[in-house]
């Protein structure tokens, strides 16, 4: 019932629900207003203390990293979690009668295959019955109601509406706060992440520079306290860490590449990069399924993204013809390193997803960015252009089933 939805983070306009998700509407939540709004040039001095005290150990495999991954950030991200007024006392115990539940196990059921099939209109439709069926039934002081609020949240931000997506998480994390753990329980945890990873996807839509940083200063701050806790509750492995880490590590690449980033990007994305190959392995190890699991895609996605960004020139050396050449070389064998990721990402998310998902969709063109790169060649050309040319159609295909789902839920 996390609702946890992960991405690679890297921008793409075709895709609102991933790493380029803005939020839609007028008016974005208080929250996300007073953290984004302020005129502070404290944003760039605040994430530079973050990265060069906390990002180290995140890279360092089996320790406790990322307790410090952004602690020193934490007490200005706090905001939505401290907001709530006074609750009556948090229930996490209590059932429904059997009828009742086998209701809600379906509900969320068909909530998650609807919102991954990309029919959104009908997540959003079936997640509201959800939440109100829990409220109904065990009150607002409880954790299934907290966690119909997480899966409101999955749902929005799905949809692209990430301030509303903000604010359901926000009452959901609000609510598991009060409970008998706290902030030191999975579940706080599981949504922490969640809002790490909204504010993460409004940097992407940041109205300057400087509200971007704050932005991200937030996601680091909520994914760095997600990522402890859940390293004092989960073993080496666990593929709840592997996913805190892939989330980590695509809000640090979006860091490395603020023009404004503090010590220049290529340390941050150095750092990013460490981070996502230990999410892979933690994924690879997390189960019996291992490299077969779509947690495993998507940080394998992620890193390959990652494997696929431009290398900085080495820092005070002139620029020469050897350089460059040097430079492109690595590029090239990376870009192979990414192709053979992509690879085995696009065929498990066709069995498990479909062709016609947004993720699939989405990891075509990287895949076609990598084969380019990496190729030389008429022939590797001819198949980075067939794969652009399939995702065109495939997400015409998308935009077609999207359509007619929102205008079959108007007609009814």
């Amino acid at each position: 019932e996390r609702g946890v939805p992960t991405a690679c983070g890297s921008p793409c306009s075709r895709f609102p629900c991933t790493g380029a998700a803005r939020h839609r509407g007028s008016a974005r939540s208080t929250s996300a207003r007073e953290s984004a709004g302020r005129t502070s040039r404290q944003g760039a001095p605040m994430l530079g203390v973050a990265l060069r005290h906390g990002v180290a150990a995140v890279a360092r495999p089996a320790v406790p990293a990322a307790r410090a991954a952004c602690a020193c950030a934490a007490p200005r991200a706090r905001t939505l979690a401290s907001a709530a007024a006074a609750s009556p006392p948090f229930a996490q115990s209590a059932s429904a009668d059997p009828s009742s539940e086998e209701e809600l196990a379906a509900l969320l059921s068909e909530v998650v295959a609807s919102s991954r099939g990309g029919r959104r209109g009908a997540a959003l439709e079936l997640a509201t019955q959800y939440r109100t069926k829990c409220l109904s039934l065990f009150g607002r002081a409880h954790f299934r109601y907290a966690s119909a609020l997480n899966t409101m949240g999955f749902v929005h931000k799905n949809r692209g509406e990430v301030a509303l997506a903000l604010d359901a998480y926000a009452g959901s994390l609000a609510l598991l706060g009060q409970s008998q753990q706290g902030r030191q329980s999975p579940s706080w945890a599981a949504v922490a992440a969640n809002v790490g990873a909204c504010y993460r996807a409004m940097a992407d839509g940041a109205r300057s520079g400087w509200e971007r940083l704050l932005l991200l200063e937030n996601a680091l701050a909520y994914l760095g306290e997600a990522l402890a806790v859940r390293e004092a509750v989960f073993p080496p492995g666990h593929a709840m860490l592997g996913e805190t880490l892939s989330l980590l590590g695509g809000a640090l690449r979006a860091a490395s590449d603020s023009d404004i980033a503090p010590a220049g990007g290529g340390g941050v994305l150095a750092v990013a990069e460490r981070v996502a190959r230990r999410a892979v392995v933690e994924l690879a190890d997390a189960s019996s399924a291992g490299t077969e699991s779509l947690q495993w895609a998507t940080a394998a996605g992620n890193l390959a993204v990652l494997l696929l960004q431009d290398l900085p020139a080495p820092a005070g050396m002139p620029a020469s013809k050897a350089m460059e050449e040097g430079l492109l070389a690595a590029e090239r064998s990376r870009a192979a390193e990414a192709e053979g990721l992509l690879r085995r990402t696009l065929a498990l998310q066709r069995r498990q997803l479909g062709s016609v998902a947004p993720p699939t969709i989405e990891t075509m063109l990287h895949l076609a960015k990598a084969v380019s790169r990496a190729g030389q060649g008429a022939s590797a050309q001819a198949e980075a252009d067939m794969l652009r040319a399939s995702a065109d159609d495939l997400y015409a295909q998308l935009q077609a089933r999207q359509a007619e789902d929102e205008s079959s839920r108007a007609r009814a």
